[in-house]
């Protein structure tokens, strides 16, 4: 195997591969990345940590000797961040070691066989789902944050897809709060089911889209989907478990008569500012009145702050804490000026949206204040 390349053109695919070869490495094989040459002109690089796979196809500029290795993932990844900018490098497998040349300089890296790389034996089906990797970006974006971490109901550890009246809708949560948001698909896809996408494969998928027109191609099986962007391809095992019921959740929270009005960015920033004295709890306390919201916090150490807002509010005097970080995942997803806010009363969750958009929606619960 012998082919030369860019640093950016090689730096920029190591740095998303290796994000997953470190995930739960239990064996040095799953330390290392498979670096293949084919027909001589195609650079393939995998990642994987046996429950999600990466790759990505790079088309060389110049004739390459075919053949194959593994590399330590951490080790070729500093090793090519440390050359200069702009500079091209040359890689040659000899006696099964990798010989690395920038210029003057040259390092030489021990490799494990490509044969004992393991990888996800993905069989595609009919269940395709077509869509914009702008509009995909923008559903992972608006919502992974709500997502549990660690959680022992491990189908909380991913987000909820489903496709149905050809749209696709993303749900997560982590039970404290819950994050949905929807579109259109661009194929014509009659189906109606769901599966739950792990964590890792989420955050991954939040670092390599872009916000292109390009098409995304979600491919799904009954135990793995494979998602296809531009030369990326990103395959992970699906959770297993029944996500939370949810509908209802919302149904009874767009009920409520008592609807806020509020200037988003005025909000954000309050909240940004008075969570400066915010402790352990990272709590933050509303009080509402007629057209009025007092936003304030006090902390262990009985330091204390508020910022009066006016808002368009004419329901009755509630007081409510909330999670100062849930508020403001919740708010940056909004584009338009002002949030729409359905509260019912201090006891019970409420509902966050864009005023003029209601394809993306926040539920959050209270916390005792």
């Amino acid at each position: 195997m012998k082919f030369k390349i860019k640093r950016e053109q090689i730096l920029s695919v190591l740095q998303k591969i290796y994000l997953v070869s470190i995930q739960r490495a239990t064996a040095p094989i799953l330390e290392n990345i498979l670096i293949k040459i084919l027909n001589n002109k195609y650079l393939l690089i995998i990642g994987t940590n046996l429950d999600i796979e990466l790759k990505k196809n790079v088309k060389l500029l110049s004739f390459a000797e075919n053949g194959e290795t593994t590399v330590s993932a951490k080790k070729i990844l500093n090793i090519i961040k440390s050359f200069t900018p702009k500079t091209n490098i040359d890689l040659i497998l000899k006696n099964e070691k990798l010989l690395i040349f920038c210029k003057q300089i040259k390092f030489s890296l021990s490799t494990l066989p490509a044969t004992n790389f393991p990888n996800i034996n993905f069989i595609k089906n009919e269940k395709e789902i077509i869509l914009v990797e702008k509009n995909f970006k923008s559903l992972l974006e608006s919502t992974y944050f709500s997502m549990a971490n660690q959680d022992v109901r491990s189908y909380l550890n991913g987000m909820l897809f489903e496709i149905k009246n050809n749209s696709i809708q993303v749900i997560a949560t982590n039970g404290h709060r819950l994050s949905r948001a929807q579109c259109t698909i661009n194929n014509n896809a009659d189906v109606d089911y769901a599966i739950i996408f792990p964590r890792n494969g989420v955050l991954n998928l939040v670092r390599i889209l872009e916000n292109k027109h390009d098409l995304v191609v979600l491919n799904i099986s009954n135990k793995y989907m494979c998602i296809s962007i531009s030369e990326y391809t990103l395959t992970a095992k699906l959770l297993e478990g029944k996500f939370p019921e949810y509908d209802s959740i919302f149904k009874k929270n767009y009920l409520s008569n008592s609807i806020i009005l509020v200037d988003c960015i005025k909000l954000k920033n309050a909240l940004k500012r008075i969570s400066i004295l915010s402790d352990k709890s990272n709590s933050v306390i509303f009080n509402l009145k007629n057209n009025h919201m007092i936003v304030y916090i006090k902390n262990i150490f009985h330091e204390k702050a508020e910022e009066i807002l006016e808002v368009n509010y004419h329901g009755k005097f509630i007081e409510i804490g909330f999670n100062v970080s849930y508020m403001i995942d919740a708010l940056n997803t909004i584009k338009s000026k002002k949030a729409k806010i359905f509260i019912i009363d201090s006891k019970s969750s409420i509902l966050i949206e864009d005023e003029l958009d209601r394809t993306i929606n926040h539920i959050i619960m209270p916390i005792r204040i």
